[in-house]
């Protein structure tokens, strides 16, 4: 996944506990709680969830804040999600390792590929996915890195409705199969914070190529680009935006490889993978605002879409969404929130969304 702040989907709710070990700079924090959220993804999910943060040199302020997650959660929508992932900053932030390693078994919508597929179409399909990555960056001058990603994506099974959408479309990777891919990324990360950023950039270029002489069942690449900005404007108010672009190029991309958008981070309101297309691109921005002690508000907006190729983008058919949010802080040292977003988004779409961290 593409961010860190992505790392987990789903709210974590009720019945928090957690505890802190005093360091001379830095404490350790960990939640462990149960989980129950709501989004359009998900339906109803619930299970159990530990975050645990903390730093590897707690004797500095330099070093950021590193984070793991481990969840095992269950939807109504009979979806089983495994994994522990997270994201690590070693002493004075000389590198940063992102991981994952998951087990998703999942029904999911499906309304064909391209940007003008209709509701009607919709239809279902469902997989079992085995997934690993790790990202490892080192940085080469102050706020400058240079990364190494290694990627295993093994789809067990897959099955879907004969004579659905699913079925009539041209669609690559219909059968089980696995993906396997390397490669590079640069990063300039001047962010004050990782969970909630008051201040500074972070914009980061990733390159990876998937090969059948690494084992992959498909040969093809994809280039994601990433841009943020914080701004505190007026007092103790936050300006954040986000521009993002992911490329997948080849005769041959398969459909969990595809690019995409929607969710509870990228341009809320829609269904994740409501559009998915060889391109994808969004735009949004988010204006956050304290409220009372460790409640804060938030209202946003988006437009993005996918295509293709470049020449098939349609502004016609651009997607937006638009919404507003609440914050609250179980962890104000470290700008940890819990969120309550509601979106609405073009063609009817809408979605209700808790959280833990940033959208972005």
């Amino acid at each position: 996944m593409s961010s860190c702040l992505k790392l987990l989907p789903l709210a974590l709710l009720f019945c928090a506990f957690a505890y802190g070990q005093q360091s001379t700079a830095k404490q350790k924090h960990i939640l462990a709680l149960p989980v129950f959220s709501k989004a359009k993804e998900t339906g109803i999910a619930y299970g159990f969830a530990g975050l645990s943060t903390f730093s590897t040199c707690k004797k500095d302020t330099l070093t950021k804040t590193s984070q793991v997650y481990a969840a095992t959660i269950y939807t109504t929508q009979k979806q089983l999600f495994v994994g522990i992932l997270g994201k690590i900053y070693l002493p004075q932030n000389k590198y940063m390792i992102d991981h994952e390693i998951s087990f998703r078994s999942y029904p999911e919508k499906f309304w064909g590929i391209g940007n003008k597929s209709p509701d009607s179409v919709l239809d279902i399909y469902k997989y079992q996915q085995y997934y690993l990555f790790v990202h490892i960056m080192k940085q080469v001058r102050k706020n400058f890195y240079l990364g190494m990603r290694a990627q295993l994506q093994d789809i067990a099974k897959i099955s879907y409705t004969q004579g659905g959408t699913f079925d009539n479309q041209i669609i690559v990777g219909r059968t089980p199969y696995k993906t396997v891919g390397i490669g590079g990324s640069i990063t300039y990360d001047s962010r004050n914070d990782v969970f909630a950023s008051t201040s500074g950039m972070f914009v980061q270029a990733q390159y990876i190529q998937f090969a059948k002489v690494i084992a992959s069942d498909y040969q093809f690449n994809t280039v994601t680009l990433d841009f943020r900005k914080y701004t505190t404007v007026f007092k103790n108010k936050v300006l954040a935006f986000q521009g993002y672009y992911s490329g997948s190029f080849g005769q041959n991309v398969p459909i969990r490889s595809l690019a995409l958008f929607g969710g509870s981070n990228s341009i809320r309101g829609y269904y994740r993978g409501r559009y998915r297309g060889n391109q994808a691109y969004y735009f949004q921005t988010e204006y956050r605002v304290p409220v009372y002690k460790r409640l804060g508000a938030v209202a946003f907006c988006g437009v993005g879409d996918v295509a293709k190729d470049f020449r098939n983008y349609d502004l016609n058919y651009l997607k937006y969404s638009f919404g507003t949010g609440l914050r609250f802080a179980v962890n104000k040292s470290e700008r940890l929130n819990i969120r309550l977003d509601v979106a609405f988004a073009r063609y009817g779409n809408k979605g209700l969304y808790l959280d833990i961290g940033e959208s972005f």
